[in-house]
């Protein structure tokens, strides 16, 4: 059985990032860290549409961080490197 996120988007239908890792933070707790890459240097580069989907999953995990999950949605660009996500979720994990 596959397990997928999907993201409701307005005007129907969801989206599904791309990965997701479940790290342990230096506290012991659980961190869910939602990555979803794009070929492109920046958002600049994005078509519309993959703004659109982008916006719709960081309002749902920051509204999923606001009730207390332990949630970070990052976006990955070509030169992002997926440790240096994961350090800076851990980071701003440590800060809180």
């Amino acid at each position: 059985m596959t397990t997928t996120i999907r993201i409701p988007i307005a005007g129907g239908g969801t989206y599904s990032p791309d990965f997701a890792y479940v790290v342990e933070t230096e506290k012991g707790q659980t961190l869910n860290l939602i990555i979803e890459t794009k070929d492109t240097s920046s958002s600049d580069s994005l078509r519309a549409e993959e703004n659109r989907k982008i916006k719709h999953a960081e309002r749902l995990f920051n509204q999923m961080e606001a009730d207390g999950l332990s949630v970070s949605f990052s976006t990955q660009f070509q030169d992002d490197l997926i440790k240096d996500i994961i350090n800076k979720a851990l980071e701003n994990d440590r800060s809180s």
